[in-house]
Parts: structure tokens; C-alpha cells; sequence
């Protein structure tokens, strides 16, 4: 409701598709961004993807997506500083990322590469233009909603 602009979602590890539903519901175009195993599948059953690393889009043309949208994917990338600034690239305006709290998930897991604690990702929000308007954090899971910084 405080983004009455945003129609156009790119849903970054989006795995087989499980926020498309969701998103279509509030009536945002969504497209997804997976590899592998999940991207097979979404090929198969003709869910939009794109099969590419979501640190590099070069196929993705600047300000191409009102929000960028990220649960339980960023904290697989070696270099999220990095990955953001990508996605600052082809967002129009916001980012929504949620990472998982170190504490219940510990720092270690498959490909997790980059899991931080509040503080860091508050300072990597700054590193990549990115500006916080509202956060929401549970035992489980840091929810931030982020406003471009031009």
C-alpha cells in the first residue's frame, strides 16, 4: 500500500516459483531468477525465469523492475555489496530483502556464503545506494524494505 507505483517484481532466487502466486495476487508482473535443477522445472511448466547468476544480469537492461525481491537468497552470494549494486542497477526504485537471522540458522550452511548479523547488513545496505524505510525482524528472519539512494 506504500508503493502504489510498483507493478513489476524480479524475484531473485526464486527457486521453482513459490512467491509468483503471491505477487500476481496483488497484481505485480513477477519474473524469477534461478538456476539449475529449479530453473528446469520452471522452464517445464512455463514459469518466467531467467537462468542466469543474479549478481550479473547483463541481459537485464537498467531500471527494468519497480522492486527487486530477495528472501533467503542474498546470503548466498560471496559478495552481496556486489550483488546489490546489481540490483540497484536494474531496480527502478525499491528492493525487499529478508535474510536469516545467524543466530537461529548459525552462519553456516549450503552455499551460504555471506550470512551477517544486523549491523552488517545495515552497512551493506549503505555500501550498495540502498536506503532502509521499514524493517521488521522475528527470531528467525531480518525483513527490510529499501528506497534507491540516488
Amino acid at each position: 500500500s506504500q508503493m502504489p507505483t510498483c507493478k513489476s517484481v524480479i524475484d531473485m532466487g526464486s527457486g521453482q516459483g513459490f512467491t509468483k502466486p503471491l505477487f500476481e495476487k496483488l497484481g505485480k508482473t513477477w519474473i524469477g531468477v534461478t538456476l539449475g535443477p529449479d530453473a528446469l522445472v520452471c522452464q517445464q511448466n512455463g514459469i518466467p525465469i531467467l537462468n542466469e547468476d543474479f549478481s550479473f544480469l547483463p541481459m537485464v537492461e537498467k531500471e527494468s523492475y519497480d522492486l527487486v525481491f530477495s528472501r533467503h537468497s542474498l546470503e548466498h552470494s560471496p559478495f552481496p555489496v556486489i550483488t546489490m549494486l546489481e540490483w540497484w542497477r536494474i531496480s527502478k526504485q525499491w528492493m525487499c530483502v529478508v535474510l536469516p537471522q545467524p543466530v537461529f540458522w548459525t552462519v553456516r550452511g549450503k552455499n551460504h556464503n555471506s550470512v551477517v548479523y544486523y549491523d552488517q547488513a545495515k552497512w551493506n545496505f549503505e555500501q550498495a545506494n540502498w536506503s532502509i524505510m521499514w524493517e521488521n525482524q522475528t527470531e528467525e528472519e531480518m525483513r527490510f524494505m529499501l528506497e534507491k539512494v540516488r
